[in-house]
Protein backbone atom coordinates (compact mmCIF):
# COMPACT_ATOMS: atom_id res chain seq x y z
CA UNK A 1 0.00 0.00 0.00
CA UNK A 2 2.76 2.42 0.95
CA UNK A 3 4.62 1.56 -2.22
CA UNK A 4 1.56 2.27 -4.35
CA UNK A 5 0.95 5.59 -2.62
CA UNK A 6 4.58 6.56 -3.09
CA UNK A 7 4.43 5.63 -6.76
CA UNK A 8 1.27 7.68 -7.16
CA UNK A 9 2.85 10.75 -5.61
CA UNK A 10 5.99 10.37 -7.75
CA UNK A 11 3.89 9.92 -10.90
CA UNK A 12 1.85 13.06 -10.23
CA UNK A 13 5.02 15.03 -9.50
CA UNK A 14 6.72 13.88 -12.68
CA UNK A 15 3.59 14.51 -14.75
CA UNK A 16 3.26 18.07 -13.45
CA UNK A 17 6.98 18.71 -13.86
CA UNK A 18 6.79 17.54 -17.48
CA UNK A 19 3.42 18.69 -18.78
CA UNK A 20 3.20 22.14 -17.20
CA UNK A 21 6.54 23.41 -18.61
CA UNK A 22 5.55 21.98 -21.99
CA UNK A 23 2.19 23.78 -22.13
CA UNK A 24 3.55 27.07 -20.80
CA UNK A 25 6.72 26.70 -22.89
CA UNK A 26 4.73 26.51 -26.12
CA UNK A 27 3.18 29.90 -25.34
CA UNK A 28 6.66 31.22 -24.58
CA UNK A 29 7.82 29.86 -27.95
CA UNK A 30 5.07 31.75 -29.79
CA UNK A 31 5.98 34.91 -27.87
CA UNK A 32 9.63 34.51 -28.84
CA UNK A 33 8.68 34.12 -32.50
CA UNK A 34 6.72 37.37 -32.33
CA UNK A 35 9.77 39.10 -30.86
CA UNK A 36 11.91 37.80 -33.75
CA UNK A 37 9.29 39.03 -36.23
CA UNK A 38 9.24 42.47 -34.62
CA UNK A 39 13.02 42.75 -34.80
CA UNK A 40 13.01 41.74 -38.46
CA UNK A 41 10.37 44.33 -39.30
CA UNK A 42 12.03 47.13 -37.36
CA UNK A 43 15.50 46.53 -38.84
CA UNK A 44 14.33 45.35 -42.24
CA UNK A 45 16.31 47.99 -44.13
CA UNK A 46 19.59 47.00 -42.44
CA UNK A 47 19.07 43.31 -43.10
CA UNK A 48 18.29 43.96 -46.75
CA UNK A 49 21.43 46.10 -47.22
CA UNK A 50 23.60 43.33 -45.78
CA UNK A 51 21.92 40.62 -47.84
CA UNK A 52 22.11 42.54 -51.12
CA UNK A 53 25.73 43.56 -50.52
CA UNK A 54 26.61 39.94 -49.76
CA UNK A 55 24.76 38.64 -52.81
CA UNK A 56 25.77 41.23 -55.41
CA UNK A 57 29.01 42.42 -53.85
CA UNK A 58 28.23 46.04 -54.57
CA UNK A 59 25.93 48.90 -53.63
CA UNK A 60 22.39 47.83 -54.54
CA UNK A 61 20.31 49.83 -56.95
CA UNK A 62 16.95 51.22 -55.86
CA UNK A 63 15.05 48.68 -57.97
CA UNK A 64 16.94 45.69 -56.58
CA UNK A 65 16.63 46.93 -53.01
CA UNK A 66 12.89 47.57 -53.36
CA UNK A 67 12.34 44.07 -54.74
CA UNK A 68 14.31 42.45 -51.91
CA UNK A 69 12.47 44.54 -49.31
CA UNK A 70 9.12 43.47 -50.71
CA UNK A 71 10.18 39.82 -50.67
CA UNK A 72 11.29 40.17 -47.04
CA UNK A 73 7.97 41.76 -46.09
CA UNK A 74 6.14 38.83 -47.68
CA UNK A 75 8.27 36.48 -45.61
CA UNK A 76 7.33 38.44 -42.48
CA UNK A 77 3.63 38.19 -43.38
CA UNK A 78 3.95 34.43 -43.88
CA UNK A 79 5.88 34.21 -40.61
CA UNK A 80 3.06 35.97 -38.77
CA UNK A 81 0.46 33.67 -40.33
CA UNK A 82 2.45 30.63 -39.19
CA UNK A 83 2.58 32.00 -35.63
CA UNK A 84 -1.16 32.74 -35.67
CA UNK A 85 -1.95 29.22 -36.91
CA UNK A 86 0.32 27.76 -34.24
CA UNK A 87 -1.53 29.68 -31.51
CA UNK A 88 -4.90 28.54 -32.88
CA UNK A 89 -3.82 24.89 -32.91
CA UNK A 90 -2.36 25.27 -29.44
CA UNK A 91 -5.66 26.61 -28.14
CA UNK A 92 -7.60 23.75 -29.71
CA UNK A 93 -5.30 21.19 -28.05
CA UNK A 94 -4.87 22.63 -24.57
CA UNK A 95 -7.73 25.08 -23.97
CA UNK A 96 -9.97 22.59 -22.15
CA UNK A 97 -7.09 21.19 -20.08
CA UNK A 98 -6.02 24.66 -18.95
CA UNK A 99 -9.61 25.55 -18.02
CA UNK A 100 -9.95 22.42 -15.88
CA UNK A 101 -6.65 23.18 -14.20
CA UNK A 102 -7.72 26.74 -13.42
CA UNK A 103 -11.00 25.59 -11.89
CA UNK A 104 -9.17 22.98 -9.87
CA UNK A 105 -6.61 25.57 -8.76
CA UNK A 106 -9.35 27.83 -7.38
CA UNK A 107 -10.65 25.00 -5.18
CA UNK A 108 -7.24 23.72 -4.10
CA UNK A 109 -5.90 27.19 -3.25
CA UNK A 110 -8.95 27.88 -1.09
CA UNK A 111 -8.63 24.54 0.71
CA UNK A 112 -4.88 25.00 1.24
CA UNK A 113 -5.42 28.43 2.77
CA UNK A 114 -8.09 26.97 5.05
CA UNK A 115 -5.73 24.22 6.21
CA UNK A 116 -2.98 26.75 6.89
CA UNK A 117 -5.36 28.89 8.96
CA UNK A 118 -6.44 25.89 11.04
CA UNK A 119 -2.86 24.94 11.90
CA UNK A 120 -2.17 26.66 15.21
CA UNK A 121 1.59 26.24 15.51
CA UNK A 122 4.36 26.41 12.97
CA UNK A 123 5.23 22.79 12.23
CA UNK A 124 6.17 20.49 9.38
CA UNK A 125 2.60 20.23 8.11
CA UNK A 126 2.32 24.01 7.81
CA UNK A 127 5.64 24.17 5.96
CA UNK A 128 4.46 21.52 3.52
CA UNK A 129 1.14 23.29 2.91
CA UNK A 130 2.82 26.68 2.40
CA UNK A 131 5.31 25.22 -0.07
CA UNK A 132 2.55 23.43 -1.93
CA UNK A 133 0.50 26.63 -2.10
CA UNK A 134 3.46 28.62 -3.40
CA UNK A 135 4.19 26.10 -6.14
CA UNK A 136 0.53 25.99 -7.14
CA UNK A 137 0.35 29.79 -7.41
CA UNK A 138 3.60 29.84 -9.38
CA UNK A 139 2.24 27.21 -11.73
CA UNK A 140 -0.89 29.22 -12.53
CA UNK A 141 1.11 32.45 -12.72
CA UNK A 142 3.36 31.08 -15.48
CA UNK A 143 0.37 30.34 -17.68
CA UNK A 144 -1.11 33.80 -17.16
CA UNK A 145 2.23 35.62 -17.49
CA UNK A 146 3.13 34.10 -20.85
CA UNK A 147 -0.44 34.60 -22.05
CA UNK A 148 -0.10 38.31 -21.27
CA UNK A 149 3.28 38.46 -23.00
CA UNK A 150 1.73 36.92 -26.12
CA UNK A 151 -0.99 39.58 -26.21
CA UNK A 152 1.48 42.42 -25.61
CA UNK A 153 3.95 41.27 -28.28
CA UNK A 154 1.19 40.99 -30.86
CA UNK A 155 -0.14 44.46 -30.01
CA UNK A 156 3.31 46.07 -30.42
CA UNK A 157 4.03 44.76 -33.93
CA UNK A 158 2.51 47.95 -35.33
CA UNK A 159 4.98 49.98 -33.27
CA UNK A 160 7.87 47.95 -34.68
CA UNK A 161 6.70 48.68 -38.22
CA UNK A 162 6.38 52.37 -37.42
CA UNK A 163 9.95 52.43 -36.04
CA UNK A 164 11.30 51.02 -39.32
CA UNK A 165 12.20 53.08 -42.40
CA UNK A 166 8.85 52.44 -44.04
CA UNK A 167 8.88 55.94 -45.54
CA UNK A 168 11.73 54.88 -47.84
CA UNK A 169 9.84 51.86 -49.20
CA UNK A 170 7.90 51.84 -52.45
CA UNK A 171 4.12 51.76 -52.66
CA UNK A 172 3.94 47.98 -53.01
CA UNK A 173 5.94 47.40 -49.83
CA UNK A 174 3.92 49.97 -47.91
CA UNK A 175 0.65 48.30 -48.90
CA UNK A 176 2.02 44.95 -47.74
CA UNK A 177 2.92 46.49 -44.37
CA UNK A 178 -0.58 47.97 -44.10
CA UNK A 179 -2.07 44.53 -44.69
CA UNK A 180 0.11 43.10 -41.93
CA UNK A 181 -0.87 45.94 -39.57
CA UNK A 182 -4.54 45.29 -40.21
CA UNK A 183 -3.98 41.59 -39.60
CA UNK A 184 -2.38 42.26 -36.21
CA UNK A 185 -5.49 44.16 -35.07
CA UNK A 186 -7.06 40.77 -34.49
CA UNK A 187 -6.10 39.88 -30.94
CA UNK A 188 -3.73 36.92 -30.60
CA UNK A 189 -4.46 35.25 -27.31
CA UNK A 190 -4.99 31.86 -25.71
CA UNK A 191 -8.19 31.15 -23.81
CA UNK A 192 -8.98 28.57 -21.19
CA UNK A 193 -12.07 26.67 -22.27
CA UNK A 194 -13.11 29.55 -24.55
CA UNK A 195 -14.11 31.34 -21.33
CA UNK A 196 -11.02 32.88 -19.71
CA UNK A 197 -8.08 34.50 -21.46
CA UNK A 198 -4.63 33.58 -20.21
CA UNK A 199 -3.60 36.91 -18.70
CA UNK A 200 -2.58 38.42 -15.41
CA UNK A 201 -6.14 39.64 -15.01
CA UNK A 202 -7.24 36.01 -15.00
CA UNK A 203 -4.59 35.25 -12.36
CA UNK A 204 -6.05 38.02 -10.19
CA UNK A 205 -9.53 36.61 -10.74
CA UNK A 206 -8.37 33.16 -9.61
CA UNK A 207 -6.99 34.66 -6.40
CA UNK A 208 -10.27 36.49 -5.75
CA UNK A 209 -12.38 33.37 -6.34
CA UNK A 210 -10.08 31.34 -4.11
CA UNK A 211 -10.45 33.92 -1.34
CA UNK A 212 -14.23 33.84 -1.74
CA UNK A 213 -14.16 30.06 -1.41
CA UNK A 214 -11.93 30.36 1.65
CA UNK A 215 -14.43 32.69 3.33
CA UNK A 216 -17.29 30.29 2.62
CA UNK A 217 -15.38 27.28 3.92
CA UNK A 218 -14.24 29.15 7.00
CA UNK A 219 -17.81 30.08 7.93
CA UNK A 220 -18.78 26.40 7.86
Amino acid sequence: MVSQEFQGVVYVGLACATIDPLIAGLICHATGQLQVLKRNLQHLDEYVDKQVAKTYGREPTAVIKSKVIYDKIKECVLHYNVIANFVDEYEQCFSSAIFCQFMESIIVIGICCLQIIKLQAFNLNMLIMVNYLCFLLLQVYFYCYYGTMLIEENNTITNAIYMSKWYDYNGQSRRALLILMERTKRSMHVSAGKVLDLSLETFTMILKRSYSLLVVLKNY
